[in-house]
């Protein structure tokens, strides 16, 4: 198994994947293909919080944290 912070850079892959996505909300997990290996990535939270819990991520500047 490839640990997804063993990618030489994890925010560049990212911000690739997340260019198939319009929006993210807390509590989805969403696969996506690097290098042959797929891998989850959990929404733990999105800011600003709103009633929604979920966020535009459409010409957005995102910041991403990994728990």
């Amino acid at each position: 198994d490839t640990n997804f912070l063993d990618i030489s850079d994890p925010k560049a892959v990212l911000e690739t994947a997340f260019r198939n996505f319009s929006c993210l909300t807390e509590g989805d997990v969403f696969t996506f293909l690097y290098n042959a290996t797929t891998y989850e990535i959990a929404v733990l939270e999105v800011k600003p919080q709103g009633d929604k819990k979920a966020i535009s991520v459409q010409e957005t500047d995102l910041e991403v944290d990994f728990a």
